[in-house]
């Protein structure tokens, strides 16, 4: 019986485990913050002051991180092999340096959307522009919403995964889509604009040496095209691209004007100050313009699908111009010379995973592949235990049907099956035959147990081979009765017991 309970119990635990699917953990693991809330000017509640763009030390240890992800809805690609993500404006000169000016530049969100869409105050020229929709995702907590180009429109939209995105967003863009040279001709400033807007984005530092060095750039412009605002603006980044050398290390980020001491001294800076310094510069010229913060993304070092890993080295200044009848243009400075190495590209597979995380597709884009085979264990837990249970049935019902053949067989077979039926007895309680040993030799050895098993063994054995002095089934019938009277007397009960319930005992007769 201990076998049998140590055969079965493995079945009855896999019958009675309850084995749940396996659960991926969540195929990544990130924790996320909390989004911004609609009207929210900056995510966290901590802005960065406008004076903390310039730094004499601008290079960082740490690996760059991801802050943001782009869905472009629609197949675009830019020109120049550049997506500018912007999220704020510096315009206002307020004696020192340039700051931001929501009620000016009110094409520029300066809140997370909530219930209610958002629309600018100004409009890019729609004639002049395609439209690109977005949905932009942010990883880490942003002051204002970047947004690609120029943004006309944003809406909030459900966050797939917050605790991989703290916001998320559409964004409906206008893009420039008009080559620049079909820009010549146009005027910087509207003759419709009041005289406050103008001197809004004209202001600039009370400084001769600008307005000198701006009016020395332009006076190499071909004369043909040498009272064109766009054509003046052309050779001022020209200028800045050939004279500037890009470098994040410095020494004249702490005075009172950091884009003097860059532009009039080494001219070696970074975006900030190529950016102030072409502001500046066109300013001095009567043209008006602001500088733009936000990321640069250049598409050759991304994969080629619809998502855009905004990483946060990416973080960019680069100057506006505006052009009338067009609106805003992006009008960035490429520096020829730098000692900043390359970017490292951008990690495929991130962009990758994220676009899938952020488009709700739990299998990252490899689609519905067909589930790998796993052993259902509660099924084959089931299985064994029916098994084990009809084997079990199936045996009790033969020991039942071995001992009751004796009253249902013919009198010619009764002496074989009752002795039969005795041999069962005997071996479930332990007294077999042994191997090897005769079957009068087993008797005369139990004689002890059950005085009579040796008459009915010779009886057995006289049926058996045809002697002329065939046992009567009637006297057999009382040699058994004999035989399982003298076995109750001589045995313990528990043990008789345990030898009834053995449903396998008959096996081992002999």
């Amino acid at each position: 019986m201990a076998l049998l309970a140590l055969l079965g119990t493995p079945f009855f635990l896999l019958a009675t485990l309850d084995v749940g699917p396996a659960h991926s953990p969540d195929a990544l693991g990130l924790s996320g913050q909390r989004p911004p809330r609609a009207g929210d000017r900056r995510g966290d509640g901590k802005g960065e002051r406008d004076d903390s763009l310039f730094r004499d030390d601008y290079r960082s240890q740490a690996p760059p991180q991801p802050v943001a992800l782009a869905i472009l809805r629609d197949d675009y690609s830019a020109s120049d092999g550049i997506l500018y993500f912007r999220q704020r404006t510096l315009s206002l000169y307020n004696g020192v340096r340039l700051t931001a000016d929501p009620r000016a530049d009110a094409d520029v969100p300066t809140s997370f959307p909530g219930a209610a869409s958002w629309t600018p105050g100004q409009q890019q020229s729609a004639e002049a522009h395609v439209v690109v929709p977005t949905t932009m995702y942010l990883l880490v907590d942003h002051p204002q919403p970047p947004a690609l180009s120029h943004a006309i429109a944003l809406r909030a939209v459900d966050n797939p995964n917050p605790r991989q995105f703290v916001a998320a967003y559409e964004v409906v863009s206008r893009v420039l889509a008009v080559p620049g040279e079909r820009l010549l001709g146009q005027r910087s400033i509207p003759a419709a604009w009041p005289a406050a807007w103008v001197r809004h984005y004209t202001a600039l530092p009370d400084d001769p040496r600008y307005v000198t060095l701006a009016r020395e750039i332009v006076s190499q412009v071909d004369p043909r095209f040498g009272d064109d605002d766009l054509a003046q603006a052309l050779a001022i980044k020209r200028y800045l691209e050939h004279e500037g050398f890009y470098t994040r290390r410095l020494q004249h980020g702490g005075g009172r004007d950091p884009t003097a001491a860059f532009l009039f001294g080494d001219r070696r800076g970074y975006c900030v100050h190529f950016a102030h310094a072409a502001v500046y510069l066109l300013r001095s010229l009567g043209l008006a313009a602001r500088v733009a913060l936000g990321y640069a993304v250049q598409t050759l070092k991304r994969g080629g699908g619809s998502s855009v890993l905004i990483m946060g080295d990416r973080a960019h200044a680069w100057p506006e111009l505006h052009l009338d009848g067009v609106g805003w243009v992006t009008f960035d400075i490429h520096p020829e010379r730098t000692d900043v190495p390359a970017a490292p590209p951008v990690d495929y597979e991130l962009e990758r995973l994220l676009g899938e995380v952020a488009r709700h597709d739990s299998t990252a884009g490899l689609g519905q592949r067909p589930a790998a085979w796993v052993v259902p264990w509660r099924a084959v837990g089931r299985a064994g235990f029916a098994l084990l249970c009809a084997a079990l049935l199936a045996a009790w019902a033969i020991k039942i049907a071995r001992r009751a053949a004796p009253r249902l067989a013919a009198k010619e077979a009764y002496c074989r099956l009752a002795y039969v039926a005795t041999l069962d007895r005997l071996t479930e309680l332990g007294y077999g035959r042994r191997y090897a040993e005769t079957r009068e030799r087993h008797a005369a050895r139990l004689c002890s147990k059950a005085p009579h098993l040796p008459a009915l063994t010779a009886a057995h054995l006289a049926a058996s081979w045809g002697s002329r002095r065939a046992p009567d089934p009637a006297e057999v019938q009382t040699l058994v009765r004999q035989v399982a009277q003298e076995l109750t007397q001589h045995t313990h009960p528990l043990r008789r017991l345990v030898g009834l319930i053995n449903p396998l005992s008959w096996l081992w007769t002999r």
